[in-house]
């Protein structure tokens, strides 16, 4: 029998080339097809879960309204436009009343006022007695403004209670000074103080200080408040002073104080 002929080296490589490359033209083929179909892609990835979390707010492009963007007003806070009511300062409650003014005059403003100092009385009562002359042919240097018996004596002026004095003539009496201590305000048959009034006390204009009377030498038919303002020495004395008649300055300056 004839010995076959071994293959040789050639068609050995030519074989195994043939192999490798029908088998990767197959892959191709069977990747392609598996493309077509959707079941593979290039750019796919495996998946990774993702941890639960909320889902985020969403964040609009157009910036709200400036109206609604700025901050309202806080609730409960009371607003001082809405409510103008000022509660007074404690002491006597006094209502300041101005009188039409009379022809060729005006109404002094608060700062430069002074209080009619009887409760009520308003300038068309008052009477200029400052010249006029009483027993033993004195001058009498004072108006007398006449009111029943109990009617409140207030202060003229700012000031301060400087004595409190019991005298033969003017009874039961009150010195008071102004803001500047230069002028002393003189209030003479006082039926009584007011409650708690004492010497050094500062008391403000139209403040309650006394009460009209009859006691020292007035008529006791006759209640009324004697009142006078002296200027004072550079020492200041309150017993000291020359004498100034209250009536020019009560008729243009004075004011209506009716306390309550």
């Amino acid at each position: 029998m004839p010995r076959r002929k071994p293959p040789e080296r050639g068609s050995i490589v030519r074989a195994v080339v043939s192999f490798f490359l029908g088998a990767l033209v197959g892959a191709l083929i069977t990747f392609l097809v598996l493309q077509q179909k959707g079941r593979l892609t290039l750019t796919q990835v495996p998946v990774i879960p993702a941890v639960a979390s909320a889902p985020l707010k969403h964040v609009p492009t157009q910036s709200p309204p400036l109206s609604s963007a700025l901050p309202s007003e806080p609730s409960g806070v009371p607003d001082v436009r809405k409510d103008e009511q000022i509660e007074e300062p404690p002491g006597p409650a006094v209502t300041m009343i101005a009188e039409p003014p009379k022809a060729g005059s005006a109404v002094p403003s608060s700062e430069d006022s002074l209080a009619i100092p009887v409760s009520g009385i308003e300038r068309r009562q008052l009477r200029d007695h400052f010249n006029d002359r009483r027993g033993g042919g004195r001058p009498h240097h004072a108006i007398d403004i006449m009111a029943a018996r109990g009617t409140p004596v207030v202060a003229i002026d700012d000031g301060k209670v400087v004595k409190l004095f019991l005298s033969v003539a003017g009874g039961i009496t009150l010195y008071q000074s102004n803001p500047g201590g230069e002028l002393m305000y003189y209030y003479a048959h006082l039926d009584r103080y007011a409650s708690g009034l004492k010497e050094g006390r500062v008391v403000r204009k139209g403040e309650v200080l006394g009460y009209v009377g009859s006691t020292g030498n007035a008529n006791p038919a006759g209640p009324h408040l004697h009142f006078g303002i002296s200027k004072l020495p550079p020492s200041r004395e309150w017993w000291k002073g020359e004498p100034i008649n209250p009536y020019p300055m009560l008729m243009s300056r004075g004011v209506t104080f009716t306390a309550r």
